[in-house]
């Protein structure tokens, strides 16, 4: 009994040893957050009086820094340490988002394949033409066929996927993750939205079997004019009453669903959203050059209209669609944009801002009751590490003159250098006249600053902007 109250006593003794060095670890953290400035580009006054909010976290989630500082003057950040002892993550956005797509046609499978399974897997794969040439394969044998698909298919089998916060994730596909809709309903969706295969899709597949006549590889891959004729995934978005799913099929052909966006009613049943597959319509029809003439399709920030980015006669176009009765509200031409050329947009506080094609032009627009309006123009004039504001959560702040811009970005291995990137944030201003100012905020916790700059730590932090405005 002696023996065992000694162990107790230094297992509780090594325990408190352990939770003193860990309070005064984190204690350790807490004096604050270092800032360094870099300027890249312009003058820092033009950034004077914007106020930005960031925050650090390590990457257990038990410790964060929020952050806040004014740009343009002394870099004075006001830190506000807090230590979790379970994990605490960032609240993540909800999403309205919906998708239709075909099910994939290049595939590869191997090891011992079921055959039965995927025969019944058609609806995640187009499976049927790989697994005809499979019928066809004896026991040690590899073959290898080109088939045409339209002998397998009359339309390519459709998917469907949302997600609301207002219910939960639910598929059309056959084994989809969430709530799945039965073979009856998954038809309902294949029937309205019929994209017919084309004559001339060709796919090249290939089965083998072992000695035991085990079907131990099956492969599909689609030739190029296949891929050519393929429809692409439409990304659309959801709410609470329906979803919109803008399609443009891949060439015209009378049994195929039409161009434009299409719109399912949800409907609330059993306390969860369903969908009214009964009453599935055409809300705004589209005339577009190619599919590819769709660039973007979203909600505006309060979810009252549909924005609808479009490449119409080498211009890019944003119009505006009432959600109940389908009429275009605005139509509004943005910027040059070629064939091959894409853009991006962020939006945020009234504002959005579309960015990124070949030429570097930007727009911002600004939304008042509804209706946009260009308040500002020009060339982006950003290099790296700026640009990778534009892939992050970035902050957009507008007080009637200058267009601030920031933005995370992450520290990363330079494959040239063999070097580390500090990690931080950009600041962006532009005016009438351009680009005013551009720089670079690099922030770890003070105390690691040494260890920091010898990579130690580098990999063990992240961190986001918040918040910007303008004082």
């Amino acid at each position: 009994m002696k023996k065992n109250l000694t162990r107790l006593g230094a297992v509780f003794c090594l325990s408190l040893a352990a939770l003193v060095c860990a309070h005064l670890a984190v204690g350790w953290t807490e004096d604050k957050v270092e800032i360094r400035e870099t300027v890249l580009a312009g003058d820092r006054s033009a950034a004077r009086g914007m106020e930005i909010a960031c925050s650090v976290y390590d990457d257990s989630h038990h410790l964060r820094w929020d952050v806040a500082l004014t740009l343009g003057g002394d870099i004075a950040p006001e830190t506000d340490f807090r230590f979790f002892t379970g994990r605490r993550y960032w609240e993540i956005p909800p999403e309205y988002t919906a998708q239709l797509y075909p099910a994939p046609l290049n595939f590869s499978m191997s090891g011992r394949v079921a055959e039965d399974d995927q025969r019944d897997a058609e609806y995640e794969y187009m499976v049927r033409p790989a697994m005809d040439a499979a019928s066809r394969t004896a026991p040690g044998e590899k073959r290898t066929e080109t088939l045409r698909l339209a002998d397998y298919y009359d339309c390519y089998p459709l998917a469907l996927e949302a997600w609301t916060p207002e219910g939960p994730i639910y598929s059309t596909s056959w084994r989809g993750s969430g709530r799945t809709l039965d073979r009856e309903e998954w038809q309902k969706v294949n029937d309205y939205f019929r994209m017919p295969v084309p004559p001339e899709a060709m796919v090249t597949v290939t089965a083998e079997r072992n000695g035991a006549g085990e079907l131990v590889e099956i492969s599909c891959e689609e030739t190029e004019a296949a891929e050519q004729l393929a429809p692409m995934s439409s990304l659309g978005v959801a709410s609470g009453e329906a979803l919109y799913l803008p399609v443009i099929p891949p060439r015209e052909t009378p049994d195929q669903v039409a161009a434009g966006i299409h719109v399912i009613p949800l409907l609330e049943k059993e306390d969860r959203l369903t969908l009214d597959l009964d009453h599935i319509r055409l809300l705004y029809p589209l005339a577009l050059a190619a599919a590819d003439d769709m660039i973007d399709f979203t909600w505006n920030q309060d979810r009252s209209l549909l924005m609808l980015y479009t490449r119409e006669a080498g211009r890019l176009v944003l119009t505006t669609v009432d959600p109940h009765t389908g009429e275009a509200v605005q139509r509004l031409e943005l910027m040059d944009l070629g064939p091959e050329e894409w853009v991006g947009h962020m939006d945020q506080s009234a504002l959005y801002m579309v960015y990124g094609n070949s030429e570097d032009d930007f727009v911002l627009l600004r939304e008042e009751a509804g209706v946009l309006s260009q308040v500002l123009s020009g060339k982006l004039g950003l290099s790296w590490p700026m640009t990778e504001m534009f892939s992050s959560r970035s902050w957009l702040a507008w007080d009637g003159e200058r267009l601030a811009l920031t933005g995370f970005i992450q520290g990363r291995m330079d494959q040239e250098s063999g070097t580390r990137q500090p990690m931080g944030f950009g600041a962006a201003v532009w005016t009438g006249e351009g680009l005013q100012y551009a720089g670079f905020y690099e922030y770890v916790p003070a105390r690691d600053w040494e260890n920091w700059l010898d990579g130690y730590y580098r990999h063990l932090f992240d961190g986001r902007v918040e918040g910007a405005a303008w004082e």
